[in-house]
């Protein structure tokens, strides 16, 4: 019988051991957690399992844990109080260090209490009441600014009445269409926008005709040689980019909600620029992170210059930063970045349901239009049958 059979027995196993007496010894298996070898003599047993007392330690440091005053077990290791305390113990929320005295719970996070604050001023919230708005802790006051917010959203600014379904924009403010018409043709600006022009608000198309012989830009009455652009007549010493007054009578140029603009400002306002050469991405040939086009040999690190990853990337100060940078930055820097990161996921996410609602809206309101349309059709044929 050899030491080698007796540590290998695995666990539920035994091995009879005969004696120069005559006697039988029966060794049972029962192998250490730690080097997975047969423990035969002095034993170690803790919920996890059995170890040698030489292989009782810490399986983060490897200190031994007879030596110490408490030890700690999860997910069938065992740790020391201090590295249970730095890997496996709560941590918290805002700064990512570990809890070591009371915590407060909120949301399924915990936090250390001079770190649970307001979302929006930051203000201590503890011992004080709060509110759950969208998952995240607001203050009394910061709460009830957040409910005026909601509620101003969607009110019409002429009647104070809320909107619901079709609206304009009037000075970027929402309005219902009834309260205004074209100043030429009397219709509704249901569904689309309007400009106001000599004190008087009119349809795209009928604003289109009261200021054939008007120059767009400087407003003024054309007597001699126009420019036709964006389908808006001009001097030909007004047409300009809109941007940058750069002369664009006789030159190429391009056109954005009616407006035209140089190649140079078109692309920067509106196409793809790289933000750190300045000159145009080519579609498909860039790289875009945030509201910043970059070439794929321009996308490096705002912080140590290295190219990146776009899949591996972060934001900080409006600027790309590799993983690398980011996980140096101090826990409440990157808690604030990763808060604005949630917060734009959810408004994102909010202002994709409200367009959709609105589309849904915007097709049953021309359905129903339809309808009436196709209702009077038959009702006029109906009396010219009669006739």
């Amino acid at each position: 019988m050899t030491e080698e059979q007796i540590n290998n027995l695995k666990k539920g196993e035994t091995l009879e051991v005969t004696q120069p007496d005559g006697t039988v010894i029966i060794i049972e298996g029962n192998p250490c957690v730690r080097c997975g070898k047969n423990i035969v003599g002095e034993i170690v047993e803790v919920d996890e399992g059995a170890f040698h007392p030489g292989c009782f330690t810490c399986a983060e440091c490897g200190c031994n844990l007879l030596e110490e005053e408490d030890y700690c077990e999860d997910d069938g290791e065992v740790f020391c109080s201090d590295c249970y305390k730095n890997l496996c113990g709560p941590r918290c929320y805002y700064c990512k260090q570990p809890i070591e005295d009371t915590a407060i719970e909120f949301n399924n996070r915990k936090y250390h209490p001079n770190h649970f604050g307001c979302f929006v001023c930051k203000a201590a919230l503890k011992g004080k009441p709060y509110k759950d708005i969208g998952g995240e802790p607001y203050c009394q006051e910061c709460a009830r600014k957040k409910v005026e917010q909601e509620k101003q959203k969607d009110l019409c600014f002429k009647c104070g009445e809320p909107i619901i379904g079709d609206y304009i924009i009037v000075n970027g403010m929402k309005c219902h269409p009834e309260h205004f018409k074209c100043a030429i043709c009397q219709s509704e600006f249901t569904g689309g926008s309007s400009i106001e022009y000599l004190g008087k608000r009119y349809c795209l198309a009928c604003y289109k005709k009261v200021s054939a012989s008007i120059c767009e830009k400087c407003k003024k009455p054309i007597s001699g040689r126009s420019v036709q652009a964006c389908g808006f007549m001009y001097h030909p010493e007004c047409l300009t980019c809109t941007e940058c007054d750069l002369p664009l009578t006789g030159v190429s140029f391009l056109e954005h909600d009616g407006k035209p603009y140089c190649n140079f400002h078109y692309y920067k306002l509106f196409g793809q620029v790289c933000e750190k050469c300045g000159k145009v991405v080519h579609s498909g040939e860039g790289v875009i992170v945030g509201d910043k086009t970059f070439h794929k040999e321009c996308f490096v690190c705002s912080q140590c210059n290295k190219l990146m990853d776009p899949k591996k990337t972060k934001i900080y100060e409006n600027n790309p930063i590799c993983v690398s940078c980011y996980n140096k930055l101090p826990g409440d820097v990157r808690y604030a970045i990763e808060e604005e990161e949630r917060e734009a996921k959810r408004l994102e996410e909010k202002r994709k349901k409200e367009q959709k609602k609105q589309q849904k809206e915007e097709a049953k309101a021309a359905k129903k239009k339809e309808k009436e349309i196709e209702a009077q059709l038959k009702k006029a044929k109906k009396a010219e049958k009669k006739k």
